[in-house]
């Protein structure tokens, strides 16, 4: 299908099965019409940020064509770049699993290059809150995570901000 269709009616869309990437729609510089409304789910797109995704889910934001853990190919759905909300690659990719601002069912407390953490307590046993700025990279952890978020570490980001 193209275009966006017209309010009220429903239209008939070839199944998907789970894991095909879908495009939800193409928001690029439209955020604001939809942001906040719904979670992605895992394959689902356009999403800008993890926080776009349905909670345990990242926001899948390199060009290498293929999209992990889904199938199909992006650069098919439609003309132009679109992320799309994947399951972790890995347990120390960067996660932003909670705000309390944002979503109420985030995960509590949070593990291992988890956030967005606000202090200590809101990280697992033997992790701390690791605050940063913009993207700064969060130690022991790998991937962009969101903009200024904060981040559940080990021990060597407790040193790093210069803990005991």
């Amino acid at each position: 299908c193209e275009g966006i269709g017209d309010e009220g009616h429903d239209y008939c869309v070839e199944a998907i099965t789970d894991g095909d990437l879908f495009l939800v729609g193409d928001f690029t510089g439209n955020d604001e019409d939809w942001h906040g409304y719904f979670a992605l789910n895992k394959c689902e797109g356009d999403c800008d940020f993890d926080s776009e995704c349905a909670v345990g889910l990242v926001c899948f934001t390199e060009e290498t064509g293929a999209v992990p853990g889904c199938a199909g190919d992006p650069t098919a759905l439609a003309s132009g770049s679109y992320n799309f909300c994947i399951e972790r690659p890995s347990p120390t990719y960067l996660a932003f699993v909670y705000n309390e601002d944002i979503i109420s069912d985030g995960i509590y407390p949070m593990g291992l290059c988890q956030g967005d953490c606000d202090e200590d307590a809101d990280c697992g046993e033997g992790l701390y809150c690791f605050e940063r700025d913009g993207f700064e990279e969060v130690p022991g952890c790998e991937g962009p995570g969101e903009e200024g978020v904060d981040y559940c570490v080990g021990s060597e980001g407790r040193m790093l901000r210069g803990g005991v």
